[in-house]
């Protein structure tokens, strides 16, 4: 539980340093979370761990649709592992916060804790992280990249259909890497939670009518892979990331008209 509580801590530092980009708070936030990590690791020590890595997707059990549990591997490794990937991966983004990277390129800033979080989720899957922590998914991360990416727009874009369009092609930015390691997992059976190959029957997304599919094939990889992590996740990552970004879009035009008046 400490480890989930230090890693979420984690996302919200981040957060922070975008949101604030002229202070330091945020990164001073992010390197006491990285060396709290390190003393995690000597405190945890070398004893094993294992973890159930599994991928959940709807499908019919009883002749009704509900979430599954699709078993995908089940990894190995010394305790102290997860803690030092998280700890890395605290103190590679307070560097990145000391050099300045929220304030000259928002965007930048929102890449690298979208890219670093979902780095961050496939590693803590192969460490045999506790469940718990194994829950800052790049879901997690991407959301809040996705906000600090909405409100950075809403300082350069005061056109609404502007601004949402480049908004939802931003958050299809976030998602990829998501996609292209997914697509690789499956085709090369590397395992993760993004590895879909074993998934043979299950229930359509959104209309709940069944699938067969065959591993690896392209239309696995359509249902599985490329529809929910290029089109689903990303538009409704677009509609709750960009009602808040849009609130910061209008706050900046009742500025600007009051500064005109």
């Amino acid at each position: 539980m400490l480890a989930a509580l230090l890693w979420w801590a984690a996302g919200v530092a981040a957060a922070i340093a975008g949101l604030q980009p002229r202070r330091r708070l945020g990164a001073i936030l992010l390197a006491v979370l990285g060396v709290l990590g390190v003393l995690g690791a000597v405190v945890e020590g070398g004893a094993e761990r294992t973890l159930e890595v599994v991928h959940t997707h709807p499908a019919y059990v009883a002749n009704e649709v509900v979430s599954k549990d699709f078993p995908v591997e089940t990894t190995r490794a010394p305790g102290y592992a997860h803690w030092l990937a998280g700890a890395a991966f605290c103190l590679v983004l307070a560097g990145l916060g000391f050099a300045g990277l929220p304030a000259r390129w928002p965007f930048g800033w929102a890449i690298a804790l979208a890219y670093g979080g979902t780095a961050l989720a496939l590693v803590l899957e192969k460490f045999a992280a506790p469940a718990a922590a194994v829950a800052f998914r790049r879901e997690g991360s991407i959301w809040l990249a996705a906000v600090l990416t909405a409100v950075a727009l809403a300082e350069a874009h005061r056109n609404v259909f502007v601004y949402a369009a480049v908004l939802l092609l931003m958050i299809d930015v976030l998602w990829l890497p998501s996609a292209a390691f997914s697509t690789v997992a499956t085709l090369h059976e590397l395992g993760t939670s993004l590895d879909v190959h074993g998934i043979e029957y299950c229930a359509h997304r959104l209309a709940g009518t069944p699938l067969e599919l065959v591993p690896k094939s392209a239309e696995q990889l359509w249902y599985l892979v490329f529809a929910p992590l290029l089109v689903v996740y990303p538009v409704l990552t677009w509609l709750s990331a960009g009602g808040i970004g849009f609130l910061a879009l209008m706050l900046h035009r009742e500025r600007a008209a009051r500064r005109a008046a």
